[in-house]
Order: C-alpha cells, then sequence, then structure tokens
C-alpha cells in the first residue's frame, strides 16, 4: 500500500513542530488558522495548499528565531495560553 504524500507532509510537519517546542495552537496563532486545522494538516489532510506555505513558513521563521537567538522578527518559541486565548486560537474556560 502507498503512502499519501499529504501523510508524509503531515509527519514532518509535525516532527519540526516538536523539535522547535511549539505546539499545534502556537503554530496555529502564528499562521492564523485554529489548532484543529494544524492537527488535520499533521495527520494528512490535503487542504488549501495556501495554509500548507504558511505552515511551512511559520516553521522556518521558529527555526531562524532558535537558531540566531531570537529577533529578527521570527515566530515566538511558545506562545502564552493568555495570547491564544486573546487571539481565538485556545481553549477558553467557557467565558463569553
Amino acid at each position: 500500500m502507498s503512502t499519501n504524500i499529504w501523510d508524509e507532509e503531515g509527519k514532518k510537519m509535525k516532527k519540526r513542530r516538536k523539535e522547535l517546542g511549539m505546539s499545534q495552537s502556537d503554530v496555529a496563532l502564528i499562521v492564523g488558522v485554529k489548532q484543529g486545522a494544524i492537527s488535520k494538516y499533521e495527520k494528512g489532510y490535503s487542504g488549501a495548499s495556501e495554509t500548507r506555505r504558511k505552515i511551512w513558513e511559520a516553521l522556518e521563521k521558529a527555526t531562524t528565531a532558535v537558531t540566531t537567538g531570537g529577533g529578527g522578527g521570527g515566530a515566538p518559541h511558545r506562545v502564552s495560553k493568555r495570547k491564544r486565548e486573546e487571539n481565538g486560537n485556545g481553549n477558553t474556560t467557557g467565558k463569553g
């Protein structure tokens, strides 16, 4: 049985994100999608190529920020739960 190209890409995304110590919510905040979308892409969902491109860009910026010690406009290494909630990408406590 052959492997779907999106499955392989999703595995690579997940591996890279974990290497950077980022959560799906962190990446979602940077990309501007919900955490569930990141989960779908990591599981091999073959959705919008523009979103996949943005995910890879976010991971590349995070890589640059980590390897250069931050600065340079790189993605945050970790995004606080409060910041995710403010941007609508985190789990809420039922308020609102």
